[in-house]
């Protein structure tokens, strides 16, 4: 073999090991995260979050980048919030509205929901998650007595996810003041007989 031939092999063979350790170095930098043009990684959106209670029942935290519209011309439902955001498209929906449907399952054989639904949980309660692919979007759904609660995201892009994610994680039940006025108070060590007199507990003496 030439010695001309073994440099344009040798040249051949180092160029292709360069190629390689640089195409391993940018998909390392690329599994980083979003590399911009300029070569610096793109961050994410920040925000502060904000805690949202709701009269009709239950509170949550939400981005503070968010719009919340109450909906209040609406007289039908307990609650009807319309979550948006001026910079990404899409939102999400909560309702709270009365149903004669006795558990979840109930529900979705009477709404005919054959979709795919997974177990899920909401604010410590029973919950099922309904996917839908056209449109896109994702319903969170659970029975608090006898009131159906939805959460319904129509998410545009990944960032709508996060924040439905954040919004269900937060979602708490709350007591209402006119059903913590109702809440059972700790009896007293005294027994009322109900002929006005009071029955004090017998001493044993040894």
């Amino acid at each position: 073999m030439s010695k001309k031939l073994i440099i344009i092999l040798v040249s051949f063979f180092g160029t292709a090991i360069i190629v390689a350790i640089g195409w391993f170095l940018y998909q390392s930098k690329s599994d980083d995260g979003l590399v911009s043009p300029l070569g610096k990684q793109e961050e994410k959106e920040e925000f502060s979050l904000i805690d949202w209670e709701d009269p009709a029942g239950f509170k949550f935290a939400y981005p503070d980048v968010l719009e919340i519209d109450p909906h209040e011309e609406d007289e039908e439902n307990y609650a009807h919030l319309e979550l948006t955001s001026q910079d990404h498209p899409g939102s999400i929906l909560i309702w709270m509205k009365d149903t004669d449907y006795e558990n979840l399952d109930e529900w979705l054989e009477g709404e005919q929901i054959e979709t795919l639904v997974f177990d899920s949980e909401l604010g410590g309660e029973s919950a099922k998650k309904i996917t839908y692919n056209e449109p896109r979007k994702l319903i969170t759904a659970a029975i608090d007595v006898d009131v159906l609660v939805l959460i319904e995201v129509m998410p545009e892009d990944n960032w709508w996810e996060e924040v439905a994610n954040q919004i269900l994680d937060s979602f708490e039940f709350i007591l209402l003041a006119s059903e913590q006025d109702q809440t059972p108070q700790p009896a007293a060590n005294n027994s009322y007989t109900g002929s006005g007199i009071i029955e004090e507990p017998e001493e044993i003496f040894e």
